[in-house]
């Protein structure tokens, strides 16, 4: 059932999707099915019902991150940044090493011109992402950037090299 409504969502058959999901929640309670269902909202328009199902999901099953993911990608879509942000934060507190929410939080607070916090949290990707393919050249970049307008050569330095690296990694794969 998982894979058949994940495929009909991919293929755009969102209706059928979307009455496949209400029907295995019909029979129980499960989070992927919750946030599939919302997805399919989503592609079809009812954001509002997509935003419901999101909050129940994450109100019914407070761990699972990828409902506060995709409802913050929600609000980023719809311009409400700052909500945005707070769901991000507490995305990261229960996974404050997950280097790709890390990055997203990052340029978030970038985009809402907080830039110590988009630093801290640009900071702490690159130092879980190490050598994950998951670690952004573009943050990195950010991170250049960031250390040159503090007049920091040293830090500067070192994320241009990272990025270097990182560019030669994506040119190998």
């Amino acid at each position: 059932m998982r894979l058949l409504s994940s495929l009909l969502l991919e293929a755009g058959q969102l209706e059928q999707a979307r009455l496949l999901f209400e029907e295995i929640l019909s029979q129980r309670m499960i989070p992927w099915a919750k946030l599939g269902l919302a997805k399919a909202l989503v592609r079809q328009g009812k954001k509002n019902q997509a935003e419901g199902a999101l909050q129940a999901a994450i109100v019914e099953h407070a761990q699972y991150v990828d409902a506060y993911e995709e409802l913050a990608s929600m609000y980023m879509a719809d311009g409400r940044l700052d909500q945005a942000m707070a769901v991000f934060e507490k995305c990261l507190a229960m996974t404050p090493n997950n280097v790709s929410r890390l990055q997203k939080a990052g340029n978030l607070a970038n985009m809402l011109g907080d830039s110590a916090k988009a630093k801290k949290l640009l900071e702490q990707a690159v130092k879980c992402g190490g050598n994950s393919a998951a670690l952004s050249a573009d943050t990195v970049l950010q991170l250049a950037l960031a250390a040159r307008r503090e007049n920091n050569s040293s830090d500067a330095e070192k994320y241009l090299r990272l990025v270097k690296e990182i560019a030669k990694k994506d040119q190998t794969v």
